[in-house]
């Protein structure tokens, strides 16, 4: 009971606080010479101290922004980095497998050409002949990336770890 009786006090200070302001306001509003007007409103101000402090916090520069992350040199060396390592991401990366493979499986790793890495995420597994050898990494939905084998129907999902 106490704190709401403290609350309804606190509340009618408050709103009578706020129509003194708002009724000296409109008195200085009224006022035709801009002198005169202009000294009405500084006398409704703050403290000359508290009111130089807050011109010279706002006049103060602002801090530089933080240099941009350096541009990669294409959009295929981003490809399948998290979000805050890329600019500018492609949506699709073509290459070759570094070296021949004759087949995936789940949680390998597969090295292409341009020397990314990505691995197996899915639980599937294939079989890859010669000329499957080269592959384009997709972009699926939610964040997804799919490997796409030349020559194949299926495509692992796979995540880049470099």
């Amino acid at each position: 009971m106490r704190a709401i009786s403290h609350a309804s006090v606190l509340f009618a200070l408050t709103a009578s606080a706020l129509a003194v302001a708002a009724a000296d306001l409109q008195t200085c509003r009224n006022i035709a010479d801009a002198q005169q007007r202009l000294s009405c409103y500084d006398a409704l101000s703050p403290p000359a101290a508290a009111s130089t402090t807050a011109t010279a916090t706002a006049l103060a520069p602002k801090p530089a922004a933080p240099a941009p992350v350096q541009a990669l040199a294409s959009n295929a060396d981003a490809f399948g980095l998290p979000v805050n390592a890329r600019t500018g991401e492609a949506q699709t990366v073509s290459s070759r497998l570094a070296r021949e493979l004759d087949s995936w499986a789940p949680n390998q790793i597969i090295q292409l050409a341009n020397g990314q890495l990505w691995q197996v995420v899915d639980g599937s597994s294939g079989v890859l002949q010669a000329e499957n050898q080269r592959v384009l990494v997709r972009r699926g939905a939610l964040g997804t990336y799919f490997m796409e084998f030349d020559g194949l129907n299926r495509s692992p999902r796979v995540k880049r770890v470099q």
